[in-house]
């Protein structure tokens, strides 16, 4: 009953509560920063065997590769 209250409430198709702490001490230090997640399974009442963790770690490093080299590239 609650993830049908709180999509009807907020209208979100990711939440990310880990990255709070590190998004706030960056903010609280004038620090740039970035997350880069990868989705594992969705909000819904919890099926772990539903979750797809390798693909997400697999889709996780292929962006994290390419974004580090347009970063590099940036920076020549």
């Amino acid at each position: 009953a609650s993830i049908q209250k709180t999509a009807k409430r907020v209208n979100v198709q990711l939440e990310s509560m880990e990255g709070a702490a590190f998004f706030y001490a960056c903010r609280q230090m004038d620090l740039p920063c970035v997350q880069i997640r990868a989705v594992s399974n969705y909000i819904e009442k919890r099926n772990r065997d539903a979750w797809k963790i390798g693909l997400a770690v697999k889709n996780l490093n292929t962006f994290a590769g390419e974004f580090l080299k347009v970063i590099l590239k940036s920076h020549e």
